[in-house]
């Protein structure tokens, strides 16, 4: 193993630790031991649409917990930090749009328009607003105000150039003193996103991580009643039986992807419950696709999805980093091992390999006994690199087409209905409810 996988293993071990967990909360909790009553921060971004969902669990949360929760105004993630500027700002308004509902939350409707003055009004409410709820109040109507001058919603109002006033009032409003206070107090406690939630040594991603965030301050006896999680990630425990449907899942997964790895078995799990065709389209790992994540980003992330695999019941183990050529080397089998339908066994098998058993993937001997694990002959040989990597910039060219970039993805088709593609192990339960819909619109019954 060389060097410099060694000191990337043993960085991306230390961090997934859940002894990194436990040292982060006691240190965090210290701050309680100093400040008395518990706090949660939030930090929220004015035009950010994932902000635009976490801010109007403030109130619910206030009343639910023992704690003070207390609102910042922050910039959303910035250059570098959200990865693909290109595709970045589209795919949260759909993803956040999709989800919305989901939760039981609301999305601006079309038409909400402003002027201006009525505009400024509404930041100088969400600066001055001092309880969760009044935050929240405010920041929901200056989000409706962005969402609809992002849609073209202003074309209504007398000034023509009124969607540029207002985003100039948006950009300059970012700028100022309120948002910059809220920058540094972010970047001291260690995060660079908004819509985020803060507590005592530990971040919570938005939406997505409140469930979390609940549990742990369940656990502490900060809950004021026994009504448990009150935002848990939406279930779709019952699937149809897709067999002979025309419905298919494509799974775009990424040999060197944390949340691949730890959400791999869920995804096999919802392809045994429903018996949906699948299409394995792997894809080219971020970093080695010129996609930038800088320390803080990859930091985050590696933590983030360490708690989410205990979550789940999938922990990382002991993690071998196959970063560069020897994904190379794994992903010339790629064209073989589909021939053979041996790819998503394989798929399973390297994840299992290099993120839990710290079998050394980085040498021929720990990629054969992968490949041995799959059912793969001896004698199979690799393919050109252009083969192979024709196949994979294929399917990346198929995520792009979806405004997505990030692994694992997923595309559902058929059943009736448009395509529909979503990113992330954390939406693997909207593709389950997308296959329900799927097959409820073809006639299926519903198993459990």
């Amino acid at each position: 193993m060389a060097i410099q996988t060694i000191i990337r293993s043993a960085f991306m071990r230390r961090m997934t630790s859940e002894r990194m967990e436990v040292r982060a909360i006691k240190k965090g909790r210290k701050q309680r031991d100093n400040s008395g009553r518990p706090v949660v921060h939030y930090f929220h971004g004015v035009a950010d649409p994932f902000s635009a969902l976490a801010v109007q669990t403030l109130t619910t949360l206030a009343d639910a917990y023992n704690v003070d929760i207390r609102c910042h105004i922050a910039s959303g993630a910035q250059g570098d930090y959200i990865g693909d500027g290109e595709r970045f700002d589209r795919w949260a308004f759909q993803d956040a749009s999709d989800i919305a509902g989901f939760y039981g939350l609301a999305w601006p409707a079309p038409g909400t328009v402003a002027t201006p003055s009525e505009f400024a009004d509404a930041l100088s409410a969400l600066s001055s607003a001092v309880s969760p709820s009044d935050f929240a109040l405010a920041a929901g109507q200056v989000f409706a105000f962005v969402a609809s001058a992002a849609r073209g919603g202003l074309d209504s109002v007398s000034e023509p150039d009124s969607r540029a006033k207002i985003a100039d009032q948006c950009a300059a409003f970012e700028r100022g003193d309120a948002v910059a206070a809220g920058n540094k107090l972010r970047k001291s406690l260690g995060h660079y996103g908004a819509g985020m939630f803060y507590f005592e040594g530990q971040w919570y991603w938005g939406l997505d991580r409140l469930r979390v965030l609940e549990r742990r301050l369940i656990a502490e006896g900060l809950a004021s009643d026994n009504r448990g999680v009150i935002f848990p990630e939406p279930s779709a425990d019952q699937l149809p039986d897709l067999t002979s449907s025309d419905v298919e899942l494509e799974y775009f997964p990424s040999l060197r992807s944390p949340y691949t790895a730890i959400g791999h078995a869920r995804v096999l799990d919802l392809i045994e419950r429903s018996n949906v065709r699948v299409n394995v389209r792997v894809v080219m790992p971020m970093m080695m696709r010129g996609v930038p994540a800088p320390t803080a980003k990859g930091q985050a992330i590696m933590t983030d999805a360490a708690r989410e695999g205990r979550y789940f019941g999938s922990p990382m183990g002991r993690i071998v980093d196959p970063f560069g050529e020897p994904i190379k080397k794994a992903y010339a089998f790629l064209p073989e091992l589909r021939e053979r339908g041996l790819l998503m066994p394989f798929v399973s098998e390297y994840l299992k390999a290099a993120w839990v058993e710290g079998v050394d993937v980085t040498r021929e001997q720990g990629l054969s006994e992968v490949l041995q694990r799959t059912g793969c002959p001896a004698d199979v040989a690799p393919a050109a690199e252009s083969e192979w990597r024709e196949e994979v910039e294929q399917n990346l060219a198929i995520m792009h087409e979806h405004h997505l970039w990030g692994v694992p993805s997923f595309r559902v088709t058929g059943g009736g209905r448009p395509a529909f593609a979503c990113w992330g192990q954390d939406r693997i339960w909207r593709v389950c409810k997308e296959l329900v819909a799927r097959g409820k619109n073809a006639g299926l019954k519903v198993d459990s």
